[in-house]
């Protein structure tokens, strides 16, 4: 994580957000990126595939997670 690089990314590549949550990210890490992304006002993002260590089920999310990112791009879920 560095702080420097993310915001030269966004300087240089207009991002819409991060994936914040990965199996190899450590607590610390997403701690990291959720304040990043809150300070500058990114969507979060969890993946989409979910992938979880060979012979286990896939990772969970919380389906709030997905809810405010589909809102955020004027998407209503009920």
């Amino acid at each position: 994580y560095d702080v420097d690089l993310l915001d030269q990314l966004r300087a240089e590549i207009p991002i819409d957000g991060i994936e914040v949550y990965h199996r190899y990210h450590s607590p610390e890490i997403v701690k990291a990126y959720l304040e990043y992304v809150h300070k500058h006002h990114l969507l979060l993002s969890t993946g989409s595939d979910s992938h979880s260590i060979p012979g286990r089920m896939p990772v969970k999310h919380r389906a709030e997670i997905s809810q405010r990112l589909l809102e955020r791009v004027d998407v209503q879920v009920k």
